[in-house]
């Protein structure tokens, strides 16, 4: 199976058209850097994924009439967090769309039942944005993002998919003023509950479901 794609990015072996693609072909590309190893080639089909993308009106918005052009909040951040990583100016882009269009990712029309969907976006994704945007105005959403990392950190063992997003989001950041302090609570935790080794831990609850050639997998020796 070919799991790189340069319209979807990494994809899995149960869904070949996943909209979580980039945030898994960025958790790649980190988990690679993190490892030392060689990351150019997955960088190459991420960068060429971004380069043939553009910030778009509606492009954040989740209802049932855009859903062809939506982008979910993972991949945005995933996005957010590799640019900075990368050092490229997506991120900007997104951001100035974001602070142009503010409340623009509307989930209002969706169907569904749950207190959110009465929230137009999450206030605690736009702390981590904003320090990728480096824009100080991130520091009006910190108290937002420490209610989303106390409850993602402190879920059950098998709830693992919030606690790789907040690796994805802190990693790149792990020697920022106030991410380190941040990331350094969260190593605490995953270490805690897991074992020294918490991201491959993580990465084997996650996407155990993928092949032993799926590339996380492979990487990882799982």
């Amino acid at each position: 199976m070919e799991y790189l794609s340069t319209k979807y990015g990494l994809v899995t072996d149960n869904d070949p058209v996943t909209e979580n693609g980039q945030l898994f072909l960025v958790e790649l590309i980190l988990l690679q850097d993190f490892l030392g190893a060689d990351f150019r080639n997955n960088q190459l089909v991420l960068d060429t994924q971004l380069e043939n993308s553009q910030v778009q009106e509606g492009l954040f918005h989740r209802n049932p009439d855009l859903i062809d052009r939506c982008a979910s909040h993972d991949n945005v951040t995933s996005i957010f967090a590799y640019s900075f990583f990368d050092q490229n100016n997506v991120r900007f882009e997104i951001w100035k769309y974001l602070l142009t269009h503010f409340g623009t990712y509307d989930n209002t029309k969706g169907k569904s039942k749950q207190l959110s969907r009465f929230l137009p976006f999450n206030l605690g994704n736009f702390f981590i944005w904003g320090v990728c945007a480096e824009s100080n105005i991130y520091l009006l959403f910190l108290p937002f993002y420490l209610i989303n990392l106390l409850i993602s950190s402190n879920k059950p063992s098998n709830d693992t998919s919030g606690k790789i997003l907040n690796w994805v989001e802190l990693y790149p950041h792990k020697e920022h003023w106030l991410c380190k302090h941040l990331f350094g609570y969260y190593e605490k935790k995953m270490k805690k509950m897991y074992s020294e080794n918490y991201v491959k831990e993580l990465m084997r609850i996650y996407h155990g479901n993928n092949s032993s050639e799926f590339p996380i997998n492979k990487l990882l020796g799982l």
